[in-house]
């Protein structure tokens, strides 16, 4: 009868191999993690940029009707393929135009302050949200 004082030499083999695949594992489940956390990141500032264009877009539409008509006072602005949301409110003869566009989740907002007691009116300020 013999008695081993060593493991077999195939176990240790095993559990390094064990051990090499479960770290491997991890490191892939990681790397998978961080490109999809990228993509989502990426596609959201897509929207975005996707958004501000149209708000602006919007804005644009708006300037160019208070050109013919100082009172003018949308609650919507459409622009064909999207809407965007519209407040003015009239203080005298300063107009605070609020444009707001949601774009899937992604929702922004630009407030513009005109003053129309001139012909052409200024624009006095923008402000983007």
């Amino acid at each position: 009868m013999t008695i081993r004082s060593h493991p077999p030499r195939g176990m240790i083999l095993f559990f390094v191999l064990i051990i090499l695949g479960v770290t491997a594992t991890a490191v892939i489940l990681l790397l998978s993690q961080s490109s999809l956390n990228g993509l989502t990141s990426a596609n959201e500032k897509i929207q975005s940029v996707q958004a501000r264009s149209e708000v602006f877009g919007c804005l644009d539409e708006v300037l160019i009707q208070f050109t013919g008509d100082a009172n003018y006072s949308p609650t919507s602005v459409g622009m064909g393929a999207y809407t965007c949301t519209a407040s003015v409110q009239s203080n005298g003869t300063v107009r605070t135009v609020t444009l707001t566009r949601t774009n899937q989740n992604i929702t922004r907002r630009v407030i513009a302050t005109l003053d129309v007691s001139t012909s052409p009116f200024t624009v006095s300020s923008i402000l983007e949200q």
